[in-house]
């Protein structure tokens, strides 16, 4: 595609928005309805389709017929970068934003971003952004900058007095740039980087001396599951260290090589490196990018001796050792481990007890993954995570804003690449050698076999363990099949390429109950089960604290009632569920709300919130617009189930 560049500022375009296109059709629709929302009206959104194959030109092409500032263009396929230069060839905003096909924006991006820009007259402005999963509708922020004097105002790289790495990641979508700024400097997307492009533009542009400032929101959402999400896990080979070598030159020819900025380029490349090294999907890339440092860079790294991030500084030890094999055995790779099981611990200001939990899980040794997800906690709990994370690579932390334990749990599913699935309450154990050896080969031929659960015994004890553990036995098998509402969650491990099959998930809205609505949801899918007597992991640790204990009564009975009418609204036509179990969730529903109206109504007038007792009068319009179906199927006296809800609705509607 042949383009000029644009030089007439069109006066109703404030923001260029380049949006890369390339066989998104599954998820563009969703970018674009996200551009229309935007609380911000002049823009245009130069959409670049890079030769798909896909129906995605026609996407483009609907949607230009309906708002006019969304502009197809079209070339053959040539990368993403080369999309994007021809995008921002086009641009006739003062402000350039990038869009990436299969992510969205949040609805006030362009207005906040502009705005700061405008305020402080910046010629970069960066926002929070946080990862979404397709799959679970599951959102999780990700880490802003943690320095409040750097959201006063506006300020210059030369200002600050930390690594570039704390102030932003190498993704061009988080950031606004001034289109004058990146004219004048001259800053292009490499279009033979296959990845690293990014990196490459933003470092460009922060060693040009920008005036910079911060939008502390998250305001960009990125996918990461899907099938047409970015080569972020892909093979990318020796691409940061080409990306940091053009960021050398293009600081060499633009005469900007401090002592500063080379302090912030050799920490960039420690970083990218140790990353790069650590997220190697096969030995081939992890030597392609050991010896691109060995022989570019590793001297150099030596001889200069700039100080390092705290993060980095064990890292890099073992990296200038030049010992590929001591750096493989360090750098713990996914190539090198044969996951077999992932733990997924939820943890919500658990900073006393988390630390115990995660020993615990490290201490099994091989083939064992851990995620822990940060709840949005207040306490001092992420910083304990981050400290084990720091000794032990392998280990996963993820802070996610505050949403409860089912949510956290379904950000662990997201991240897991274990077989199995195992989930742990931060305030519990796995036992001492539990997945050991044996435990695993049993567990491979649970597999092999096509079994999708596997019970075993449940260990209990007090919080502090100074009683001795009791022996909780699974049911029986027949049991098990004929009364799944009342199965055991924790003591089980749970096939991930069933529960992915099942889109098998935990409720988001609550704590309470979420554990029964899964294993309900899991059960009533599974064709094989497996039982095993004497295999305990489990160790849980009774804690007075917990939500089981703490919740208020109107509160646990509200969340009660809407979980078993959802679950007996979706559970009608699975095989695995009796009439015996569709009673069960039914009557459990409405006996929830009946005391939910009976705790209300004794409470006083100020103390009643009419949203809860809307979010009650919910589960009985779920349970009224599926009862007709199930009660004809021999679910008891229909008479009496309508008159128990008409009644239980006047009750909610007195109380509203």
């Amino acid at each position: 595609m042949s383009v000029s560049i644009a030089r007439d500022m069109s006066p109703g375009v404030k923001v260029s928005v380049v949006v890369p296109v390339h066989n998104a059709h599954l998820y563009l629709r969703e970018c674009l309805e996200s551009l229309l929302a935007q609380t911000f009206g002049g823009f245009e959104a130069l959409c670049v389709d890079d030769g798909s194959t896909d129906e995605s030109w026609d996407i483009l092409q609907e949607y230009a017929a309906r708002d006019a500032r969304i502009v197809p263009l079209r070339q053959e396929n040539a990368g993403v970068s080369a999309a994007r230069n021809a995008g921002m060839q086009r641009a006739q905003g003062t402000y350039l934003a990038f869009l990436d096909a299969d992510d969205r924006y949040a609805p006030t991006y362009l207005e906040r971003m502009v705005s700061r820009a405008d305020a402080l007259q910046a010629d970069i402005v960066i926002c929070g952004y946080g990862a979404y999963y397709g799959t679970t509708n599951a959102c999780e922020e990700r880490p802003r900058c943690q320095h409040p004097a750097l959201l006063e105002g506006a300020f210059r790289l030369a200002d600050l007095e930390i690594f570039t790495q704390e102030l932003t990641t190498s993704n061009v979508w988080r950031i606004l740039f001034r289109q004058a700024f990146v004219t004048d400097c001259g800053l292009v997307f490499h279009q033979h980087l296959r990845t690293a492009e990014d990196l490459a533009f933003i470092y460009e542009c922060l060693f040009s001396d920008p005036v910079i400032a911060l939008v502390d929101e998250c305001l960009y959402w990125y996918r990461q599951d899907g099938e047409n999400v970015s080569l972020t896990h892909a093979h990318r080979g020796p691409s940061g260290l080409d990306a940091i070598a053009e960021v050398e030159r293009f600081m060499t020819a633009r005469e900007c090589v401090t002592e500063a900025n080379e302090i912030q380029l050799f920490n960039l490349l420690v970083g990218a490196v140790l990353y790069g090294l650590q997220t190697a999907v096969d030995e081939a890339e992890f030597m392609a990018i050991f010896n691109g440092f060995n022989n570019d860079w590793r001297a150099r790294v030596q001889q200069a001796g700039h100080p390092v991030r705290e993060d980095n500084a064990k890292g890099l030890s073992v990296l200038l050792t030049g010992n590929a094999t001591t750096l493989m055995s360090w750098a713990n790779p996914p190539f090198t481990r044969d996951v077999l099981i992932s733990v997924i611990v939820p943890v919500y200001n658990g900073e006393a007890l988390v630390g115990t939990a995660v020993e615990s899980v490290l201490a099994q040794g091989p083939g064992v993954q851990l995620i822990v997800v940060d709840d949005g906690s207040a306490d001092g709990t992420l910083a304990v995570l981050q400290g084990y994370a720091d000794e032990n690579p392998t280990m996963q932390v993820v802070a996610a804003e505050h949403g409860g334990t089912g949510r956290a749990r379904n950000v662990g599913l997201g991240a897991a690449v274990g077989e199995w699935i195992c989930f742990l309450d931060a305030d519990d154990l796995l036992l001492p050698g539990a997945f050991d050896e044996i435990f695993q080969a049993w567990l491979r031929q649970m597999g092999a076999e096509g079994f999708q659960i596997v019970s075993t015994p449940r260990t209990q004890t007090n919080l502090d363990m100074t009683q001795p553990h009791e022996v909780l036995q699974p049911e029986p098998l027949e049991d098990i099949q004929h009364h799944i509402p009342r199965l055991e969650f924790w003591s089980c491990l749970y096939r991930r390429q069933f529960l992915e099959e099942g889109s098998i998930r935990f409720f988001e809205y609550a704590d309470q109950d979420v554990e029964t609505a899964f294993r309900f949801r899991a059960f009533a899918r599974a064709e094989r089960v497996a039982l095993r007597n004497d295999m305990p992991f489990y160790l849980q640790r009774v804690n007075p604290q917990s939500n089981t204990h703490t919740w208020k009564l109107p509160v646990l009975h509200a969340v009660k009632g809407r979980i078993y009418a959802e679950l007996f609204a979706e559970s009608g036509n699975l095989p695995k569920v009796t009439v015996d179990d569709l009673v069960f969730l039914r009557d459990t529903a409405l006996d929830q709300v009946q005391l939910f109206c009976e705790q209300v109504a004794a409470a006083a007038p100020g103390e009643r919130d009419p949203q809860r007792v809307a979010f009650v009068a919910r589960t009985l319009d779920v349970l009224e617009a599926h009862k007709l179906g199930l009660l004809a199927a021999g679910l008891g006296d229909h008479s009496r189930t309508k008159k128990r809800l008409a009644a239980l609705k006047r009750e909610l509607a007195a109380l509203a």
